[in-house]
């Protein structure tokens, strides 16, 4: 595979949109959840959104780490809409927040580590994943240098990383950390999910989450800390799905 650094816009995007795995069902998930939850190596589960994509385009770090994740999956509306405007199937939203718990139910008994936040919000979804069965032996806040984590989880031996400290730092972190344990875990980029089980965020009601109304949710809790990202990101993301759609069928005239 070639570095991100190496490639054009055009390719960055193709990159992307193949190295997504696409999942049909909730069945197809946890066969995924399960083969990543038994394989004798470090498996890194990523997952790509409109801002994720945008990122990739300024950060050749960030979209490395995502191309170089085992499993990136779909999460959110913005993906769907650029996966149906080349004429794909975009299969089910993979969204973190609703899909890792997923993953944790069939994860039962195994050792899980929460990496990033902060006090009290890291106590918080410890208790709230201990009141649900699962085993949290290690939480880490998210403010330490990415060296500093590797020993503290090495110590550990976590059989699951959850990692919540926003993008590109965990995704940074997950392929700083594949490369150097020396034991099989699943490590997986939660974005705000321990903030959400620690009840530092708010999320959508049910309805909102079904129609792919969070993100403008979450833009009417925190407008100026969340415009840029969804305001103008979103419009820049659309204006590059419409790049990439005419690029798709430029190409298929071509080789008509």
């Amino acid at each position: 595979m070639e570095n991100a650094y190496s490639l054009v816009p055009k390719q960055l995007a193709q990159a992307l949109i193949n190295k997504v795995s696409l999942i049909e069902n909730k069945a197809t998930a946890d066969r995924l959840f399960k083969s990543a939850l038994a394989s004798r190596n470090c498996t890194i589960i990523s997952f790509i959104n409109a801002h994720a994509f945008n990122i990739c385009y300024r950060n050749d770090q960030f979209a490395e780490a995502l191309l170089k994740s085992d499993w990136l999956l779909r999460d959110g509306k913005g993906i769907e809409i650029l996966y149906k405007s080349i004429g794909r199937k975009p299969g089910v939203n993979m969204c973190g927040t609703d899909t890792i718990p997923q993953l944790l139910t069939l994860a039962k008994g195994k050792r899980i580590a929460l990496v990033g936040t902060e006090e009290p919000y890291l106590q918080q979804a410890t208790d709230f994943l201990t009141q649900k069965g699962h085993n949290v032996i290690l939480t880490v806040h998210g403010f330490h240098s990415i060296q500093n984590y590797l020993p503290i989880i090495k110590q550990a031996k976590p059989d699951v990383v959850i990692l919540g400290m926003g993008m590109p730092k965990q995704e940074q972190l997950s392929i700083y950390l594949k490369e150097r344990l020396d034991y099989p875990c699943v490590i997986v980029n939660g974005g705000a999910i321990i903030d959400y089980w620690g009840n530092k965020v708010v999320r959508a009601p049910n309805w909102v989450r079904q129609i792919g109304g969070e993100w403008a949710f979450r833009l009417l809790l925190e407008p100026r800390r969340l415009f840029t990202r969804y305001v103008i990101g979103n419009f820049v993301f659309l204006r590059r799905v419409r790049q990439i759609r005419g690029q798709e069928f430029a190409a298929l005239r071509n080789s008509a």
